[in-house]
């Protein structure tokens, strides 16, 4: 799992690379030098990539809010489709 200063102490490369923390979510560090949190769900067989937002403006403990958010958020949608809800 990440932690502040990892998250923090990431520096641009050439090219974008993710540091991965749990469940999913993980930062994007962009080569110009900017920071995404994005949390993968799968949803009917798809996996998908959910933006979260950008660091520092969301923090890692509420970027972990958000990933269990979505993960809830995925669940619902799953037992709507399952039940014929539309």
């Amino acid at each position: 799992m990440l932690n502040n200063i990892q998250v923090k102490a990431a520096k641009p490369t050439d090219k974008r690379y993710r540091l991965t923390d749990s469940e999913g979510l993980y930062l994007e560090v962009d080569p110009n030098g900017s920071k995404y949190w994005r949390v993968r769900v799968q949803v009917n067989g798809k996996r998908i990539a959910k933006s979260l937002g950008k660091y520092p403006e969301i923090s890692l403990a509420r970027a972990r809010e958000l990933s269990r958010l979505c993960k809830l958020c995925k669940l619902d949608i799953k037992s709507e489709i399952s039940s014929g809800a539309q």
